[in-house]
Formats: C-alpha cells, structure tokens, sequence
C-alpha cells in the first residue's frame, strides 16, 4: 500500500497587535475553542485547529485553566523534516518539507515550545530553547 503525504496550504493572515484600555500591549491569553488568536509578537493569526489543542495540552501541563495559557509568539514555518525541527535521537524522519507553525506558550510560569504542522499535528520540543 502506497501511503502519501498531503499537506494542505495554509492560509496566513496578519493583524495588529491588541492594544489595552490604556495604549499598552498586552498578550493575548487562550481564547474560546474554535477560535483564532494573534501571537503577541508576531500578529500571525492562529488557525483553532492547531490554537486549540497546543492550548488545552499547555494547560493540562501546567495544571492551569486553558483561558490562563498566554501565546508568547507564533510564527510560520517550513520544517525539514517530519520531526517538524524538533529530532529525537534514534528516531527517523520522513525528509519531506512541512508547513506548519511555531508556537510558544506561556502557562503556570512555564514556557512551552510547541511544534505544529499545517494539519494539526503537534509536539513539545522540549529541552529545546525556543528559536523565536
């Protein structure tokens, strides 16, 4: 059986940064499920299907409510590898590019490096330091 790859486009929307009452930016915190939300630094908006899972495992982590999980930044990203920039070691990697996302989070003083490719699968990296 042939399996094949599919990787879906993406579609990148940039938005402005939220201002507070009082003029100073503030990041966003977890929004509802289904939603979408600007990273604070890079204004790329999330698509929920890879938002809303990195943010109910962030606060499964944490021990925290999701809607106190903070999305430090988030960027697009062209992975590789299957192991979306993020190897471990004796494991092997399909050398294919992916599309996808780095997202880092912020949840009961913790950072996550979280991992996403365009379809929604994702992985912590951890012991890696964020590259944002």
């Amino acid at each position: 059986m042939v399996r094949r790859l599919v990787l879906p486009a993406m579609i990148l929307m940039a938005i402005g940064a939220c201002a507070g009452s009082d003029g100073e930016s503030e990041p966003p915190t977890a929004s509802a499920p289904g939603s979408a939300m600007p990273s604070a630094q890079s204004g790329v908006q999330l698509p929920a299907r890879i938002l809303d899972p990195i943010v109910a495992d962030a606060a499964t982590r944490a021990g925290v409510d999701p809607a106190d999980v903070t999305v430090v930044s988030a960027e697009p990203r062209t992975w590789g590898d299957s192991s979306l920039g993020c190897p471990r070691p004796g494991m092997y990697y399909t050398q294919v590019q992916v599309d996808g996302y780095q997202v880092i989070v912020s949840a009961g003083g913790a950072e996550y490096d979280y991992r996403a490719g365009s379809g929604g699968r994702f992985l912590v990296c951890e012991g890696a330091k964020p590259s944002l």
